[in-house]
């Protein structure tokens, strides 16, 4: 109800699969209804890792917004 109003959006990427997939969320799913609301804004990457996989989670969550370009 609120991604209309919404002036920013943070994509938290944490604990990516070998597959590219979010364990936890379902992000493509997520990204879809930001996208489907209209906003085209920034999307902010919040990065963080349980197993010390930060950089991997940062560019496996750059891959998959990448493909909503």
């Amino acid at each position: 109800m609120l991604m209309p109003y919404a002036k920013g959006v943070s994509v938290q990427c944490t604990d990516f699969d070998e597959n590219g997939s979010h364990q936890a969320w379902d992000l493509d799913r997520m990204i879809k209804i930001v996208l489907d609301h209209g906003y085209r804004g920034f999307m902010g990457i919040e990065a963080g890792s349980r197993q010390g996989k930060h950089k991997e989670n940062i560019k496996a969550c750059k891959k998959l917004l990448e493909k909503y370009q």
